[in-house]
């Protein structure tokens, strides 16, 4: 009688042990070496708002202490994440800039270079934590459009990688400067690292000239920068000049 309780006591303990084990896995993404990326468990997290409007537009999470071995968490809302189009759908979080925050949601891992975090989470619930206003949206430009008329210009880009980076252009046209200069002017940082830099819709670039250690040319309608082969080279000030005409 005494062996079957202290057997019972036992597998009890191994089911307590267990089931912690799962619940703490939850916590952060599972790995899955034979398959896709999966999401943690639904999560609640308490952090800084920070926003970052460099070469990547995100929204960072800055919790008081590390979740999942790490106090970077890039946020998103309404899913897509960082291949969502609008500054992968953290538009409205940004709003919340310098608050601090409560954010609910599933944790994932940042499985390719187009993340700016070592993990992200898909908002769903969020409330500030104590007192803070929220931020005015920052215009983003995107959607600008080209001055009718308008036949041919320079882009003048000037690029930074390091730390969050930034991308300042200027635009010309027979020596008049042309804003915003994001309705002429286009750029994507890929998930391999590799700028490019592109004309407006309707207007085809010549006349390239780039930072020559991280220049990857002119491919059809933009042209590329290496951004690791500048590291390499310890370049960190990049420049990427091309004409547009119609």
């Amino acid at each position: 009688m005494h062996s079957a309780n202290m057997l019972r006591f036992v597998m009890a303990l191994m089911l307590a042990f267990l089931s912690t084990g799962r619940l703490t896995a939850q916590e952060c993404p599972p790995e899955n070496s034979e398959g896709p990326l999966l999401e943690s468990g639904l999560r609640a997290i308490k952090g800084e708002v920070i926003f970052h409007n460099g070469i990547r537009r995100w929204v960072e999470l800055k919790p008081s202490s590390k979740v999942c071995g790490t106090q970077s968490i890039q946020l998103f809302t309404g899913g897509g994440g960082a291949f969502a189009v609008g500054g992968g759908n953290s538009l409205d979080l940004e709003r919340y800039r310098g608050c601090r925050v409560e954010v609910q949601g599933r944790l994932g891992t940042a499985g390719t270079g187009y993340y700016s975090a070592p993990i992200y989470m898909n908002v769903e619930k969020k409330k500030v934590v104590g007192s803070c206003s929220l931020k005015p949206q920052i215009p983003t430009y995107w959607n600008a459009k080209p001055q009718r008329g308008i036949r041919r210009y320079r882009v003048a880009m000037s690029i930074r990688p390091g730390g969050d980076g930034a991308v300042i252009a200027r635009v010309t046209a027979m020596g008049r400067e042309l804003r915003p200069w994001q309705a002429y002017a286009r750029y994507m940082l890929n998930g391999d690292l590799v700028f490019s830099g592109s004309c407006a819709d309707g207007y085809a670039m010549t006349h390239m000239r780039a930072t020559p250690v991280a220049s990857l040319g002119q491919m059809d309608d933009s042209a590329a920068l290496d951004f690791e082969r500048a590291a390499e080279h310890n370049v960190w000030n990049l420049y990427l000049d091309f004409t547009c005409s119609r």
